[in-house]
């Protein structure tokens, strides 16, 4: 499961491309392609601006007494709410995103990211999505908070020192600092703040990486992070400059608007995929009628009787390059089994029009040979009608021309999915 604001994606998807050289398999967006490492000018370390004074073993230690003040100043509180501007430096200019972390009394906590709010009560996780009103996944997840939302996240640590802060280990303070950023950070310099300024606490992490951590001298939480992060696997000389700007305020109770979360009036879905999107299981699919790269039109409600499975692609879309042989595997196996099954492709977002297009996707689809045919959506507005954000998106369509399932990004299980809603749905039209 992965709901990651987009800057820490791309940051993601471009680490795992170098260490693996193998595309990120979560749905893609327009434009984006295959991901290609941009090149980056030479960064100057962080740490070159500073003194064998403040670099000293003596100057280490005091550098991690400050951490642990810092664990202190986010766990004495009975609530805490941290606003954070992420801003990644690469060429062409600065990317910029904002997240929130607020903590209640009781171990409640509550996560703003562009696209999802998640809030945790008691071991329960409550996801809301952004954009897709009414719906909301429930999720039970026991231990710490930090435990808690990294499964639920996936892997991948989420750029957000505060969660792991809060948990109170001073001795945890460095991996938090460190984030997704910096692997194994330790503490190596510590510069005192001047006229009531913040202190700032140096840490070197494997691969070259930095931090630059600036503590607030009377709440003693953070105000700024500087990363220079180095991706595993990067070319020597490589490193992004990432800043965390922080605003942190500290309430004696509860927070003005404490954290709850009221299921009245919401849908509870069972998975991340049904999340996300507008369709529903069970509500009628948009109809449609396309043709294919031969010129031949389909019609979704002449379909009615039969499964139909549409996936939506496009040529840019490396995650769909791997679904659709996939795709290419279930149909075969409906294909054998003489299964009352229709299967297509349906391509989407690409840049070329008209003529144009349908040359190249023809020409395409023959080289590939896949066992069924695609659609061409000209003008996007199928792909809107089933709210379509990122490909590969995979529709399961019932013979009465109801959603019966929906996929959205690569699963490894995609082919067993398929097959597993097919089944079902042949089965609910013989009952």
């Amino acid at each position: 499961m992965r709901i990651l604001p987009s800057l820490v994606s791309l940051l993601l998807a471009s680490s795992a491309a170098l260490a693996q050289g193998d595309p990120a398999t979560a749905p893609s967006m327009p434009g984006a392609g295959g991901l290609e490492m941009p090149a980056m000018p030479m960064t100057e370390p962080l740490s070159k601006n500073w003194t064998a004074e403040e670099t000293s073993p003596e100057a280490a230690a005091k550098g991690s007494a400050a951490l642990t003040k810092l664990v202190s100043g986010y766990t004495t509180p009975a609530a805490i709410e941290d606003k954070v501007e992420i801003i990644m430096s690469v060429p062409g200019g600065d990317q910029k995103q904002e997240l929130g972390i607020a903590f209640g009394p009781d171990g409640t906590a509550r996560l703003t990211a562009p696209g999802v709010t998640v809030t945790r009560i008691g071991d329960d996780l409550f996801f809301e999505p952004g954009e897709v009103k009414g719906k909301y996944l429930k999720i039970t997840r026991k231990g710490s908070l930090e435990d808690a939302i990294s499964e639920a996240f996936g892997s991948a640590a989420l750029p957000l020192p505060e969660i792991q802060l809060r948990g109170g280990k001073a001795a945890e303070a460095p991996a938090a600092l460190g984030s997704m950023f910096v692997a194994e950070p330790k503490v190596v310099g510590f510069r005192a703040g001047a006229n009531g300024g913040s202190d700032v606490v140096l840490l070197k992490g494997e691969g070259g990486g930095e931090i630059e951590a600036s503590i607030h001298p009377t709440n003693g939480r953070l105000v700024i992070v500087k990363y220079l992060a180095v991706p595993p696997g990067a070319p020597e000389g490589f490193s992004i400059p990432i800043t965390l700007n922080v605003t942190s305020t500290s309430f004696d109770k509860d927070l003005p608007s404490p954290i709850a979360f009221d299921p009245a009036g919401r849908k509870a879905v069972s998975s991340m995929d049904k999340l996300q999107v507008s369709l529903d299981t069970g509500s009628a699919a948009p109809t449609f009628k396309l043709k294919d790269t031969d010129g031949t039109e389909v019609d979704l409600e002449a379909l009615k009787g039969s499964v139909v499975v549409i996936d939506f692609w496009a040529t840019w879309c490396g995650p769909c390059m791997k679904g659709l042989p996939k795709v290419d595997e279930f149909a075969k196996w409906a294909k054998e089994g003489g299964k009352a099954v229709k299967v297509f492709g349906v391509n989407t977002m690409e840049q070329e029009e008209g003529d144009e297009r349908v040359k190249k996707i023809g020409e395409f689809w023959k080289k590939k040979g896949f066992a069924f045919a695609t659609l061409i959506d000209a003008d996007n507005k199928v792909s809107g009608a089933y709210g379509v954000q990122g490909i590969p998106f995979t529709v399961v369509i019932d013979p009465a021309g109801n959603v019966a399932d929906v996929h959205m990004g690569l699963s490894p299980s995609l082919v067993e999915d398929l097959k597993k809603a097919t089944e079902a749905a042949l089965a609910a039209k013989k009952g």
